[in-house]
């Protein structure tokens, strides 16, 4: 979808606002224009993908200036890699370090915060009071319909309303509430019915790719909503989802794995989608990882790990190195298994693995994906008492959240917080004092007052600093 823009301070330069279908303004207030005055050398302003994304930006929206510059580079941008093998968006990446230092590309794109054009998702966990823009990525049909006809008929009863003092209901009515309740509705009804048909039939192959993902993504949207809704038994219902929709997912794809031999028996190599089935089975088993017993989450992470090691022999050259991430990630959280289990060499390893694979990969993809291995990694180096290393991972990790969020996202003021405890074991006083200040100004711009376990945390340091 594409509007054109005819900027108010500035009447001889036109601009273009691609927006994804599944993308809507909140706020009928919201100026775009403003935005766009803000940067005024810059030729294409995209927002940055949310916290713990692989990809550098989210291009759900993109403000375009009507210039050959930004001809060019969309040109650059649409042929620069392969579309067969990446998304738009990892094609940005690998276009954006590569020519980044060569072309000055800092001097005509900006990249926002994640919520400046766009939003965090999932909206239901992560959006905010003030944000203008809803970006439904990834939803299903069911959901973007009964939250954008809310929206809409939110805006036909204000223009309707004959009431001076009317005024629009809250982001349109697709507040982070409403939209809790909405996902809970829509996916508890969609997954129960896919769950059956799908049982029905996966101990024969059944099902490709199409319907698997369709079952994977309505699973992981409810029982995600079941777990920030916050009741124990949700939480355990949410588990037992997501231990069936991998083991539904798996009995397909290794009833299917015959056909895939015989595919590279006859023509040389795997089916089509065999790759993708695999992968939708390596994510729903990633979601295991927290679930169950040290043990169960131990296998969890080794069944993972044999998968990719399949899936990366597998595929195309150019789809490696996203194999990888997802290794790197599953490291990390395998890390997390083990600080569980109390062997913190073992989790230390699994993160310098994590932070291993990201450093290399980070040299095409870009160095956004160090910030959460360095963050990571900073962690475990803290609590086995080397708080000097630790520093140094910490200091990385907010140079880059820095860098890529600005110095107001939500996540920074976790590293902040971190560096601060790390300060205050080192007994340096004044700059945990200005790290646990900086880190609890940053968290209530994103959520006010509200005494969260992170602010508990970041207080109670500050009271011990004060005696």
């Amino acid at each position: 979808m594409l509007l054109t823009l005819t900027i108010g301070w500035a009447k001889d330069l036109d601009y273009v606002l691609w927006v994804d279908a599944d993308l809507i303004l909140l706020d009928m207030n919201m100026r775009i224009e403003q935005i766009a005055a803000s940067y005024p050398n810059a030729h294409i302003l995209l927002s940055a993908e949310n916290h713990g994304s692989t990809t550098l930006i989210n291009s759900g929206a993109i403000l375009i200036k009507n210039s050959k510059w930004s001809r060019q580079f969309l040109s650059s941008w649409w042929s620069w890699s392969s579309r067969k093998h990446y998304s738009d968006q990892e094609q940005f990446d690998m276009l954006y370090q590569a020519r980044r230092k060569i072309d000055k590309l800092d001097r005509y794109i900006a990249i926002l915060p994640p919520d400046a054009l766009n939003s965090d998702p999932p909206a239901f966990a992560n959006q905010k009071d003030h944000n203008q823009v809803l970006h439904l990525m990834g939803e299903h049909s069911g959901f973007r319909i009964r939250t954008f006809s809310s929206a809409f008929n939110e805006i036909c009863r204000y223009v309707n309303d004959d009431d001076e003092n009317k005024m629009l209901a809250t982001q349109l009515t697709a507040t982070r509430t409403n939209m809790l309740r909405w996902t809970l509705e829509e996916y508890g009804k969609e997954q129960k019915d896919l769950i059956k048909v799908y049982a029905a039939d996966a101990d024969s192959g059944l099902f490709g790719v199409s319907e698997s993902r369709k079952l994977s993504n309505s699973i992981h949207h409810y029982a995600h909503a079941l777990f920030t809704s916050g009741s124990q038994n949700e939480k355990n219902i949410a588990a037992n989802l997501r231990i069936q929709a991998f083991h539904l997912l798996r009995t397909n794809m290794e009833a299917r794995r015959p056909k895939n031999e015989e595919s590279k028996r006859v023509h040389g190599r795997s089916m089509h989608d065999w790759p993708e089935l695999q992968k939708l089975v390596a994510e729903a088993g990633q979601h295991l990882l927290s679930i169950g017993s040290i043990s169960d989450r131990r296998d969890a992470s080794s069944q993972v790990l044999s998968i990719l090691d399949e899936i990366y022999d597998t595929v195309h050259v150019n789809q490696k190195n996203t194999v990888l991430l997802m290794r790197a990630s599953i490291h990390r959280d395998t890390a997390m298994i083990e600080i569980s289990a109390g062997d913190l060499n073992r989790a230390l390893e699994n993160f310098e693995l994590d932070l291993s694979i990201s450093t290399r990969l980070a040299t095409v993809q870009g160095e956004h994906i160090l910030m959460a291995p360095y963050g990571a990694t900073a962690n475990a180096l803290a609590m086995l008492g080397r708080r000097e290393e630790a520093l140094t991972n910490f200091e990385k990790a907010i140079e880059l959240c820095i860098s890529h969020y600005g110095d107001k996202h939500e996540s920074l003021s976790q590293y902040l917080l971190n560096k601060g405890i790390t300060l205050y074991e080192l007994g340096v006083l004044n700059e945990a004092r200005i790290n646990l200040e900086r880190a609890l100004y940053v968290y209530d711009i994103n959520n006010g007052p509200i005494n969260g376990t992170m602010r508990q945390r970041i207080i109670e340091y500050m009271i011990l600093l004060d005696n």
